[in-house]
């Protein structure tokens, strides 16, 4: 399996790629940016907009982008509002702010720029057609229409447990990629109850390596250890700088530090530094880089992988530009 190095469409976003923590969602037949929506075997945009309040997907499903706004004041992040945006024309489907007195303050507090809005439902969890909120509130997820409230909610909140590999081993977790083989990025401790299943304990000693991967064998014998740096390479060390698909290590990485020192003095206090990005696909059993491809011809101050399947890679370059990478074969 390798990608073909040039991607098949770029698109370049009004303003940006995402809000907050979100990421660009590669759908089956879509690429849902906030706010916009792309065609995925084209890269024909259907729609951009912007939305007064809404600015965080919460899920994806049916034709519509169950959407709340996240709010950061003073020392505190958290998200409100239930909102319905049309995934094919991007239209505004309904709002919910709840029923009586309260929804009716939260609907006319909506509407004041800038101010919180604590008065907001929000989701906690969907279930086919409908969505729950954290109220009890159960809707129907085209209409916004409310349906009933429920004392104990029976639709169950959306887990936030790491699911994919990658995220079990950004979290710390290794993961089976063969028999007895379990691979972790150097750092990683090992803690009973997160041990693949079978596997009781594990020895990870310290390192002051830079970051990078290890595959370890059940005895905690190391099969390999590998890290960019050996390539002169600087890793993106953080989830969207990498990702575990079937037998690829997927490794995104800058010629030149991302960041850089403000001041010599205050080598804590960062600054963003342009630089040209490669992607890496190394083999999982091996340690061994099967291939190498520019990402960004020209300097920019950000790069990262948004999202992967089993087709191909969209790879965000700076906050606005966008690239389609496919699998080849």
């Amino acid at each position: 399996m390798f990608l073909d190095p040039k991607p098949i469409w770029s698109f370049t976003a009004n303003k940006h790629l995402h809000l907050w923590y979100g990421h660009v969602h590669l759908l089956n037949d879509y690429v849902v940016g906030q706010w916009f929506v792309l065609k995925r075997n084209s890269g024909e945009c259907l729609w951009e907009r912007e939305f007064q309040r809404a600015n965080t997907i919460f899920e994806i499903t049916d034709g519509v982008i169950l959407a709340s706004e996240t709010r950061s004041d003073g020392p505190w992040t958290a998200s409100f509002g239930c909102y319905g945006i049309s995934l094919s024309s991007g239209d505004m489907l309904w709002r919910w702010y709840g029923n009586g007195i309260r929804g009716r303050l939260a609907k006319f507090l909506d509407c004041v720029p800038n101010y919180t809005n604590e008065f907001r439902p929000h989701f906690v969890g969907v279930r086919g057609n409908e969505f729950a909120t954290k109220q009890g509130h159960i809707l129907d997820i085209h209409t916004g229409r409310f349906l009933r409230r429920e004392a104990e909610i029976s639709i169950p909140q959306k887990n936030y447990e790491p699911q994919t590999a990658a995220q079990k081993i950004y979290n710390g977790q290794p993961v089976e990629v063969a028999p007895n083989l379990l691979l972790s990025t150097r750092e990683a401790r090992a803690k009973m109850g997160k041990l693949p299943s079978g596997i009781t304990s594990m020895s990870f000693p310290k390192q002051k390596k830079p970051f990078g991967f290890v595959l370890r064998n059940t005895q905690g014998q190391t099969v390999w250890d590998w890290s960019p740096t050996e390539l002169g390479l600087h890793p993106i060390t953080n989830y969207y700088g990498w990702r575990l698909f079937e037998n690829k290590l997927v490794v995104l990485c800058g010629e030149k530090s991302e960041t850089v020192p403000i001041h010599s003095g205050k080598p804590l206090i960062v600054k963003p530094n342009a630089t040209k990005y490669q992607l890496l696909l190394v083999d999982v059993l091996t340690g061994k880089v099967d291939q190498k491809i520019i990402v960004s011809k020209e300097k920019v101050d950000s790069c990262r992988i948004e999202d992967v399947d089993s087709k191909g890679i969209l790879v965000g370059c700076g906050i606005r530009n966008l690239q389609f990478y496919v699998f080849a074969g």
